[in-house]
């Protein structure tokens, strides 16, 4: 059993970014000794179902999410339950049909039941003001708890020197 969990995993659905199918990522994720994964396919939840049938029948545990892009900004939005995952369905519709959809308004409307993963200090800033409350201080049943942490916003970090660097100076 591992501890470490890869969230951002991308699919074929990713256009241009991903190429392996749902099952290969299954596949490749237990002969690497992981018990559970994150399925994260850029703006949309095409191949989701798909993934977790095929992590479910193989005994990984399957994570839902999806990276919402907006210009240069990326948020990496996680289902922590059936409500974020109702929710994370209807960012990627509106983000899809809106023109002027604008994610931290989106946000900071309802960010139930969804961990807000950003790396960028400033997205990080205007989604606190938009009202999306720091993972640490949502409650609930079983939130906190190590099989399913608080849901809420994240700032990450994807361990890379010279991304370290960047954000220290504020970039």
């Amino acid at each position: 059993m591992s501890a470490f969990i890869p969230l951002r995993v991308r699919s074929h659905g990713s256009l241009l970014e991903g190429l392996a199918s749902p099952e290969a990522l299954v596949h490749r994720a237990l002969e690497t000794g992981l018990d559970a994964m994150a399925l994260t396919d850029r703006d949309n939840l095409y191949l989701a179902v798909r993934f977790m049938t095929a992590a479910r029948a193989e005994g990984l545990h399957p994570i839902s999410g999806a990276e919402l892009t907006y210009g240069p900004h990326r948020a990496l939005l996680i289902a922590a339950d059936r409500r974020g995952y109702a929710r994370l369905c209807a960012l990627l519709t509106r983000r899809h049909l809106d023109a002027h959809f604008d994610p931290v308004t989106a946000l900071g409307e309802d960010s139930s039941g969804l961990h807000v993963v950003v790396e960028s200090p400033g997205l990080a800033s205007a989604l606190l003001v938009a009202g999306v409350v720091p993972a640490g201080a949502v409650a609930g049943p079983r939130a906190g708890t190590p099989r399913r942490p608080a849901a809420g916003l994240w700032l990450g970090v994807r361990g890379i020197g010279a991304e370290g660097t960047m954000l220290a100076r504020g970039l």
